[in-house]
């Protein structure tokens, strides 16, 4: 698998995604995987739509 997003990037969504830990899920209907998916998804760059994205 190729990473083509910036190490800026990943940061900005794990920061996110730590804050939605800390204050609770934005996506309380979404599955663990269909977030996994959508993730990997983003890295690859088969979308350019980000996970922090709303």
């Amino acid at each position: 698998m190729q990473i083509v997003r910036t190490d800026q990037e990943i940061a900005r969504v794990e920061n996110w995604a730590f804050a939605g830990q800390d204050e609770g899920t934005r996506y309380a209907g979404v599955t663990y995987e269909q977030g996994l998916i959508d993730m990997l998804e983003w890295l690859r760059g088969d979308t350019d739509h980000a996970p922090d994205e709303e």
